[in-house]
């Protein structure tokens, strides 16, 4: 009940005992007439009696006058007990203080106040107000104010009346009451507020235009309605406050208007109120009406009191309310903020903590979830793909503009396809575009198989290319077990393992276009959208509009994407839509809030609209959910280990620990694997964990070694070294932290490589003592147990030497003996520092190699094939020249560049490629990878030394993971 009823029935129960305690009254005064006429009769015929008779009369007096004392002193304690109306119903809103007026509150003006009932005035002085109430929203009327007959003067009353409703109304129900102002003959001049308010509809010059989409979005919300909601006060709660209600204030009527206009008006007059709209006429006084149209066009309007009232009188009508007051009201409705939706997730999932009822669905034929409700519903909006009844919704699209409720929209229609469908049956590639982190937090969604952050556009594109790989992949599956669909393969029992549909979600998704003149993304878009249905695969992408920049044969994209979700928009971008015909685009300019949306899944055909309000994710509610169901997860599939999702952010350096080749080499073997299972490993293609090599051969003693993350979703960059001629790695650029931080995680590898006693490493550090590199080798090996001979600058000299003398022992021994020695590592940290390296002076005042250098040029040329390895790491290329020869790069068969100038990227590679790694800024930093002998450039995101902390956290975890080996 509201509190506008339920103050009305408190009033008329007041009026009652009023009327019961004036019949008492009157009751009483009647017997004492007739006792005292019976008295004055009785003293005729018997004097005698007469003193007795007094007497009688006196007490009966008493009793009577006791009697009316208590009844009138009942009937006040009764007013003073009645509650005191709210501060909108009282008959002057003047005398409120409005600054502390409680604005947050709605009170739905089911009744207002239209006068003065009563004006009580107690013994003590105190007074109480009664006011008349009559009915509005919930009636079918549309209202009158003054007349064709007004004086000038009574007309301005009648304006008046209207400027006090229009305040009434906005102090009622500041969230959900919206003004139109029509005034033709003032231009504007009776209304002079209507910028203060907080919710107007803008008057189109051809006020015709106006007109016609109120009468629009009144056939929309009657398209609503249902056998059991018809009406707008029916509608849930946070659906009705979005909609409004719409007061349409006319001015001196019909002055001004065309006959359509008032056709017009008397239409929406009679339709609007159930709908929420109502029409308000202030008659022009001596107004002549067009021909064919009258007020009786007009066939439900009451009239409302426009008289003046005064303190105290009772009646119909209203007092002014100053400018001032005005402006608190409406200063004070436009300052709150609006009431945010409480149509909340569980309202459409409502088994949501039921973790029992949870992964039910059957994804065969399609998935579908509600993310919303229309108002006659609270769950009828949905969103769904695969093959229907009658019809397919193959792949969707989103359009809204910033602070539409967009990201909401995901997280509901994520999780509740996450509710509904086990990650066996259903799983997630999550896409932010650039600039974004919307998905961070389903890093731990079960059903999530990638989640990609800050993705560029190269990398957005090699998602493409991963789901059509992966298409690819499943009808070669679907071939060799003689079906043609996934609904098919999923009927045959799942033949060749299981298979979930995947759902791709790219928020942002112009990053596929961007940067991309080979028209790579438009491509491999089309090629997905036209084929990947029957795969069970399915793309939802959404950006602030729908066509977005960069973008080829669209047409031929969009003919495929069904379903097509629309938001808040500018009008600009809703009158240049093709993706929604005309009925789609009315509704989507009523799509004014957060949260408000149209959903179409018929390619946009007006017959499939359907309108209504989003779910509210809070992010508690998120969070609640994702712990759930990792722990339904685990209840239902207790001895299965949950995958970890792919991670790829645009803004970090990557992790080794997240590497998830490493991570499959380190999980799937009990022990140190041996040739046989790491060439098997190697052969395994990168989408299930492996590295997808295609030349290992166990005789080459091939070994894997990672430096960060291609840009791919699948993609680590690794280098396989070899016993063959120039298998030396060089790192060389201007980056201390991915120079080191690479050098170093390398050197912690050679323990997953290699037992302790197949592998010898020498390692010289050249970084500046207490610089933040200094160290960083010898940590790393140190946190995996990795043995390590240091050597300082006059022993590396010496070392150089030996090792000479042990590369000409192993010339000696056959292959099956070669096979059998030790692999020996020299590692070179900031090498241009090694005094024993320096170039000298020659006979004629060239450059060249000393002693050691010369040894280390031997080294580099004829070590590899027999075992013997160079790391070594340079700052800059004039650096590294001054302890090598230029000739020397060609024995580097694995070249690192970072960042550089542009002359020693000339030198190094022959052009500015690593000159523009940086280009975009500093962070996050790029490298790239050259493989001399197959003229292989591939850039890459580095692994990065963020602190020692780190390190050693990362090669702990990593030695922890080795112990199960030697066990």
């Amino acid at each position: 009940m509201s509190v506008s009823t339920k103050y009305r029935d408190q009033l008329s129960e007041l009026k009652e005992h009023q009327k019961l305690t004036k019949q008492a009254r009157d009751e009483h005064a009647k017997k004492a007439a007739s006792a005292i006429k019976q008295l004055q009769r009785s003293a005729k015929q018997a004097a005698q009696d007469l003193p007795p008779a007094v007497a009688a009369v006196s007490q009966t007096l008493d009793e009577l006058e006791q009697h009316f004392t208590e009844q009138a002193q009942a009937a006040e304690q009764a007013l003073r007990q009645a509650p005191s109306a709210p501060d909108v119903f009282s008959v002057d809103l003047n005398r409120i203080d409005w600054q502390r007026h409680d604005f947050r509150q709605e009170l739905l003006a089911t009744a207002i106040t239209s006068g003065r009932e009563q004006l009580y005035q107690f013994n003590d002085g105190e007074q109480r107000e009664v006011p008349r109430l009559s009915q509005l929203l919930s009636v079918n009327r549309s209202y009158v104010v003054g007349s064709h007959d007004d004086s000038q003067a009574q007309a301005a009353e009648a304006l008046g009346a209207m400027h006090e409703r229009v305040c009434r109304l906005t102090a009622m129900m500041p969230h959900s009451a919206k003004f139109t102002f029509i005034d033709k003959q003032g231009l504007g001049a009776n209304f002079i507020y209507q910028s203060s308010l907080p919710r107007t509809r803008h008057v189109s010059a051809d006020l015709q235009k106006t007109l016609e989409e109120i009468m629009a979005d009144i056939e929309r919300i009657n398209r609503s309605f249902t056998m059991q909601v018809q009406s707008l006060l029916q509608f849930d709660e946070s659906i009705r406050r979005d909609e409004g209600f719409e007061f349409i204030m006319v001015a001196n009527f019909p002055e001004g208007l065309e006959r359509r206009n008032i056709e017009a008006l008397a239409r929406i007059a009679e339709n609007g109120p159930r709908c929420g709209k109502y029409v308000f006429l202030q008659l022009a006084p001596g107004a002549s009406y067009p021909s064919g149209v009258s007020l009786k066009n007009f066939k439900n309007a009451v009239r409302i009191g426009s008289d003046v009232l005064d303190a105290t009188a009772p009646g119909r009508g209203y007092v002014p309310v100053t400018p001032p007051v005005m402006q608190a009201i409406f200063d004070g409705a436009k300052a709150v903020e609006k009431q945010a939706s409480d149509l909340s997730f569980d309202q459409g999932t409502q088994f949501s903590n039921d973790l029992s009822q949870w992964w039910q669905d059957d994804p065969t034929r399609k998935v579908s979830t509600p993310v919303g409700g229309s108002g006659a519903k609270k769950n009828d909006l949905q969103i769904w793909f695969g093959e229907g009844q009658d019809s397919v919704c193959a792949h969707g699209m989103l359009g809204a503009t910033t602070g539409a409720g967009k990201s909401n929209l995901y997280h509901t229609f994520i999780l509740g396809l996450a509710c509904r469908y086990s990650p066996q049956d259903l799983q997630f590639y999550l896409v932010d575009g650039k600039q974004g982190v919307e998905f961070d937090a389903y890093r731990q969604l079960p059903h999530a198989r990638v989640v990609s952050l800050y993705t560029s556009p190269q990398l957005a594109r090699s998602v493409l290319q991963e789901l059509v790989d992966t298409m690819e992949r499943r009808n070669t599956l679907f071939t060799e077990h003689g079906v043609a669909s996934f609904a098919e393969y999923r009927k045959a029992g799942e033949p060749g393992g299981k298979m979930a549909r995947l759902i791709a979600v790219v928020d942002e998704y112009q990053t596929f276009f961007e940067d991309d003149r080979d028209g790579e993304g438009s491509e491999l878009m089309l090629k997905l959208v036209s084929q990947s249905r029957s795969a069970g695969i399915h793309l939802f992408v959404g950006s602030q509009r729908f066509n977005v920049a960069g973008m080829q044969k669209q047409q031929a994209i969009f003919g495929n994407m069904h379903l097509r979700v629309g938001m808040k928009m500018t009008a600009a971008d809703i009158t240049a839509l093709n993706e929604f015909q005309s009925g789609g685009k009315t509704l989507l300019r009523a799509c004014k809030e957060v949260g408000q949306a149209v959903i179409n899944d018929s390619l946009g055909d007006d017959s499939s609209n359907l309108s209504g309000r989003i779910f509210r994710m809070q992010d508690e509610t998120r969070k609640t959910l994702l712990a759930q169901l990792q722990q339904k997860w685990q209840q239902t599939y207790p001895e299965t280990t949950l995958e970890a999702p792919v991670i790829l952010n645009g803004s970090e350096q990557p992790k080794l620990l997240e590497n998830p080749q490493l991570l499959h080499a380190l999980k799937s073997h009990a022990q140190r694997p041996d040739a046989a299972a790491w060439q098997a490993f190697a052969q395994l293609p990168e989408h299930l964990g492996g590295l997808g090599a295609t030349e290992w051969y166990p005789v080459e003693r091939p070994r894997a070694f990672w430096l960060g993350k291609k840009p791919t979703i699948y993609g680590q960059q690794a280098l396989v070294m070899r016993c063959r001629t120039a298998e030396n790695v060089l790192f060389i650029g201007d980056n201390a932290e991915a120079r080191v931080g690479m050098l170093a995680l390398l050197t912690a590898q050679l323990a997953v490589a290699h037992a302790a006693a197949q592998v010898q490493v020498f390692h010289f550090d050249g970084a500046i003592e207490g610089s933040p590199w200094h160290g960083v080798v010898h940590a790393a090996a140190q946190g995996v147990g990795l043995p390590l001979h240091e050597l300082s600058d006059d022993q590396l000299a010496s070392t150089l030497t030996e090792l000479v003398t042990e590369l000409e022992r192993r010339r000696g021994l056959n292959a099956a003996e070669r096979a059998e020695q030790p692999l020996i590592y020299v590692v070179l940290n900031d090498i241009q520092r090694c005094e024993a390296l320096q170039m000298q002076e020659g006979r004629f005042g060239d450059q060249q190699p000393s002693a050691a250098g010369q040894q280390l040029q031997l080294l580099l040329q004829k070590g590899a094939e027999l075992g013997l390895h160079l790391l070594v790491a340079a700052d800059t290329l004039r650096g590294l020249l001054g302890v090598l020869e230029k000739s020397a790069l060609n024995h580097f068969r694995h070249k690192v560049a970072l960042q550089m100038t542009d002359d020693d990227s000339f030198k190094l590679l022959n052009g500015r490629q690593a000159a523009k790694l940086q280009a975009a800024g500093p962070k996050p930093i790029y490298a790239l990878y050259v493989e001399e002998m197959q003229n292989r450039q591939e850039q890459f995101k580095p692994y990065a030394f963020r602190d020692l902390a780190d390190l050693q956290a990362t090669c702990t975890s990593l030695r922890d993971a080795l112990t199960r080996w030697e066990r």
